[in-house]
């Protein structure tokens, strides 16, 4: 099963500890789990340090060195992994997830998906989105 530790690189990106996500997101998600992300949504830096919240430069600062991202933006990246995770799941494959979030849908007013997720209000509705998909109710 697709999860947020999949999402994030595994293990080897996240650390050791990847039971307690709260725990994690407090310390700092480590910037390379941050970039093995971005690089699987195929987003650019600066689409992905806007999405988080941070400037692009702190991004490329935070990228060179072993660093973590600020807890906001942790838990932004939390929120994103974890609806792509069901993405994935909703949707069959990465790349369909993929697709999904970068189309604009009807029931966000034409925005993508991914744009609604810099909010929690926003994800919430792009998690209900895709619960009705998955069980076959009306979107």
């Amino acid at each position: 099963m697709y999860n947020v530790t999949n999402a994030l690189g595994g293990k080897k990106k996240i650390g050791n500890v990847i039971s307690d996500y709260n725990e994690i997101i407090l310390k700092g998600i480590p910037v390379e789990a941050g970039n093995f992300f971005k690089e699987l949504l195929r987003l650019t830096d600066k689409e992905f340090a806007k999405a988080l919240g941070i400037s692009e430069r702190s991004f490329h600062r935070k990228k060179g060195k072993q660093g973590r991202l600020p807890v906001s933006a942790s838990d932004r990246l939390y929120r994103f992994a974890r609806i792509f995770s069901f993405a994935v799941e909703v949707m069959g494959s990465e790349e369909n997830a993929r697709q999904w979030l970068s189309t604009p849908h009807f029931s966000l007013e034409r925005k993508t998906p991914l744009e609604m997720l810099k909010t929690d209000a926003g994800a919430k509705e792009v998690d209900d989105i895709l619960g009705r998909i998955k069980y076959g109710m009306p979107v």
